[in-house]
């Protein structure tokens, strides 16, 4: 079966005269306003695998209907059409607002559908991935939605062009977002399956690129591919070349330490991140681990735990990021007694460590008195995959060594049930 190409996203990056590079402005009227076409290719033409990426800053609510980013189709509704839509909240598809797949036939289609709004005014990166089985969506790194995909050749559409933000109703102009873009990339391979660190790089074109728009012309009309392809697009009714600002700085949200039996465990989360290497951790004035940062656009929740520790000795540590440039500046501090068989004062199932792991894992929880507890693993599905703890236990620190066993690469949950409180956190098993 062969499909047809569409989809919805705009991106951001740092790059020219400007310090943080170029990016691509849109105003946004419905029916009118601008939108970037690009002219059919053999390259364009048909995917056995295809990853549509990019940094997307949207600036206001979506004012129609739905609203593409990128679209390869002579009709929004032809048979095979790729789409990556926002809609808005009135009349969203599927109850999502923001979406990526593909149109069997203009009733009926494969959808990755994500129901939340997306952050006006700050960067995402956002990635529509299909590897041949399934339909899925990334948005700054995280799996957002997936749904099998069951179809035999290739996807695309051999006769048509494409747009960026343009929704491509046959015949006449359509919505428009009113949003930025930055760094669009089209790729022949699907790039991501599981979890990964979102680029905070240029992209460099390789042999799976197949159209790289990196909007650094900073005038004019043309927008120059930079894959080897030389597929350039073409402004229409002038959208705004902009100094793209997507460099964003460390922004630590909080910073915490849970004192246990002979071990302390550090957690913080961040607001934003950009152009940075790592966090280092110090105990008492003495670095004792160095934390890789993830520099997504919309920050991250971190772990780590310090152990074979003193008990009833107080411990200071002090959290530093390190920028990529070896430039540093100390974000937070805090303090904890580690006590021998201290009972914990609420109900909490902590992330699993090492996480993405490739043969096993710990999982750790808390329960602050005796309970009848359930520990099982789900897939994306929602479908459980193991048990792996259960029965009645005291009230205390508990872990679970999990051996992944025969399990397959991807996103997997696992949920802890204690009477009628339940709590459920992501791991990633990596081959």
């Amino acid at each position: 079966m062969k499909l047809v190409i569409a989809l919805v996203i705009v991106c951001g990056s740092v790059w020219a005269q400007c310090p943080g590079g170029n990016a691509l402005r849109f105003t946004g009227e419905c029916w009118t306003g601008n939108y970037v076409t690009i002219p059919n290719s053999p390259e364009l033409s048909e995917f056995s695998q295809i990853t549509v990426e990019c940094w997307f800053k949207q600036l206001a609510p979506v004012p129609c209907y739905e609203e593409n980013i990128f679209n390869k189709s002579n009709s929004v509704y032809d048979a095979g059409t790729i789409q990556l839509f926002v809609s808005n909240s009135c009349c969203d598809w599927n109850g999502a607002h923001l979406t990526f797949g593909f149109h069997q036939s203009d009733i009926e289609g494969y959808w990755a559908d994500w129901p939340h709004d997306l952050t006006l005014n700050e960067w995402h990166h956002i990635a529509g991935v299909w590897d041949g089985s399934f339909v899925t969506l990334f948005i700054d790194g995280e799996l957002a939605a997936s749904t099998p995909m069951s179809i035999s050749g290739t996807v695309g559409n051999v006769v048509s062009g494409a747009y960026l933000n343009h929704h491509a109703w046959t015949g006449g102009e359509s919505e428009r977002l009113s949003a930025i873009i930055d760094e669009f990339r089209i790729s022949a391979v699907a790039r991501y399956l599981t979890n990964f660190n979102p680029p905070n790089e240029k992209f460099i074109p390789d042999e799976n690129t197949v159209l790289l728009y990196h909007f650094d012309e900073s005038n004019g009309s043309t927008v120059h591919d930079a894959s080897s392809n030389a597929i350039h697009g073409s402004t229409i009714n002038n959208p705004q070349w902009i100094c793209s600002d997507a460099s964003l700085p460390v922004e630590l949200l909080s910073f915490s330490a849970i004192a246990r039996d002979e071990s302390v465990v550090l957690s913080w989360v961040t607001g934003a991140e950009s152009e940075m290497s790592h966090f280092e951790i110090e105990r008492d004035g003495a670095v004792v681990a160095n934390v890789q940062a993830t520099n997504r656009a919309t920050g991250n929740r971190y772990q780590w735990r310090d152990e074979a520790l003193e008990n009833g000795r107080e411990y200071v540590y002090t959290l530093t990021s390190v920028d990529l440039d070896g430039s540093r500046e100390q974000v937070g501090q805090v303090s904890a007694t580690p006590r021998a068989n201290e009972v914990p004062s609420e109900f909490m199932l902590l992330q699993n460590y090492p996480n993405p792991f490739n043969a096993s894992t710990t999982i750790e929880f808390l329960l602050p008195e005796v309970s009848d507890v359930t520990l099982t693993l789900h897939n994306l599905l929602g479908e459980e995959v193991a048990t792996l703890s259960s029965g009645v236990m005291s009230a205390g620190v508990h872990r679970v060594n999990f051996d992944a066993g025969e399990l397959s690469s991807g996103i997997y949950f696992y949920r802890l049930q204690a009477g009628e409180k339940m709590m459920q956190k992501k791991m990633a098993v990596v081959r």
